[in-house]
């Protein structure tokens, strides 16, 4: 078991969108999840995710799963560009580069072992990160969802809805997790994008 849910209710000013919902997520399983539009599938993703907690119900999950959630609107930050924005799913590996960058520039003065060791623990950690090839890998799934080299310096509040939910399943597909939510993940697709 990844996680489960067991007689989730979840209600909004007096109306009631969840009432006794229980399900269970195994390794490996592709599941969907089907209903018209306003029946609680986006809040579903919510509670699984934390966003937001039941009313009443339990959640439970294995240690340390990481959630992987594409949102039925993608949003990227201001000025950002197509690779920038598929960059960011490695913050983790930026911080850990500024870090490793700002003790370089102290270890030209300080050769002192706790600096030293630092460093050279910061080191492992970005290996470990991929540091080394995660630009390598951001491109190729670029170019795998359909965005060639060319397109990416576009900005992405110049992108179509189409394009901005692919470059979202690119940043979410990159950021690795263990389970992937998409929510109306076809949205603004054309039928090649879909494939």
């Amino acid at each position: 078991m990844l996680f489960r849910l067991s007689n989730i209710e979840k209600s909004y000013g007096g109306y009631e969108v969840l009432r006794g919902v229980s399900f269970q997520v195994n390794p490996g399983e592709k599941i969907g999840l089907v209903g018209r539009n306003g029946s609680g599938k986006t809040t579903i993703f919510r509670i699984i995710t934390g966003a937001e907690s039941p009313d009443e119900g339990d959640i439970h999950s294995i240690n340390n799963l990481k959630l992987g959630l594409l949102e039925q609107h993608v949003d990227f930050q201001p000025g950002e560009t197509v690779h920038t924005a598929a960059l960011s799913a490695f913050q983790k590996v930026h911080d850990i580069e500024a870090e490793m960058r700002r003790l370089e520039r102290q270890m030209e003065t300080d050769h002192g072992e706790e600096t030293l060791s630092r460093y050279a623990d910061l080191q492992l950690e970005f290996e470990r990160a991929d540091g080394y090839t995660f630009a390598a890998r951001a491109e190729a799934v670029l170019m795998g969802l359909g965005f060639d080299s060319e397109n990416w310096s576009a900005e992405t509040s110049k992108l179509s809805g189409g394009q901005r939910n692919r470059l979202g399943l690119v940043r979410l597909l990159l950021s690795s997790p263990d389970i992937l939510l998409l929510d109306e993940p076809t949205n603004h697709l054309d039928v090649h994008a879909v494939e």
